[in-house]
């Protein structure tokens, strides 16, 4: 019962991100995490966080992440796409790219050449990362963030048109996919035109 309860709050919590009500957002987030911390919950809680400009609060609840990742590598969870992307969006990139290629080495996936592509692009690599992130959508895949990541490399790496498709691709369905990244997503769409 516990898990559907999470559940239910969460997806409650992202209902909320999307009707841009951060605020709530932030309390259900923080109630998500009370009964289960794992990294996706408080990194989607810090970035709630850091959109609503709490970036004392943010800057904690992200802080955390880092013992929670240790603690499940110690007891054997493979951590790494997660770890990846949290290193390249609030933490060290070169890091980021590391795990994220050891992630694609242990288990190739659309995820882990998501992750990959970011990491790259976030370390000052982003013709790398676009082919990574184009690598990640392959299939046809229309993940609000796989295309954020995608458009953000191209943009990075000057290929205005394809950046103009990603990002618009991105905010597509749900204008508000991330508090964090979709007005990211519109300001460099804007920088596009």
């Amino acid at each position: 019962m516990a898990l559907a309860s999470r559940d239910v709050v969460e997806t409650a919590a992202e209902t909320l991100v999307e009707d841009g009500r951060t605020d709530e957002a932030v309390r259900r987030y923080r109630d998500v995490v009370a009964r289960l911390p794992l990294p996706e919950y408080v990194i989607a809680l810090g970035e709630t966080e850091l959109a609503a400009g709490r970036a004392a609060s943010a800057g904690r609840d992200l802080a955390l992440v880092g013992a929670e990742e240790r603690l499940l590598q110690a007891n054997g969870v493979n951590t790494d796409v997660e770890l990846a992307l949290f290193e390249a969006n609030h933490g060290s990139p070169t890091r980021g790219v590391a795990l994220a290629q050891r992630a694609w080495r242990a288990a190739p996936s659309v995820r882990s050449a998501d992750a990959l592509g970011w990491a790259l692009t976030r370390a000052g690599r982003p013709r790398e990362g676009l082919a990574w992130g184009r690598r990640a959508l392959a299939l046809g895949s229309r993940d609000h963030l796989f295309l954020y990541h995608a458009g953000m490399s191209a943009r990075a790496a000057g290929h205005r048109a394809a950046a103009s498709t990603y990002l618009r691709g991105a905010l597509a369905g749900n204008p508000r996919f991330s508090p964090l990244y979709a007005p990211r997503a519109r300001r460099a769409l804007e920088t596009l035109s």
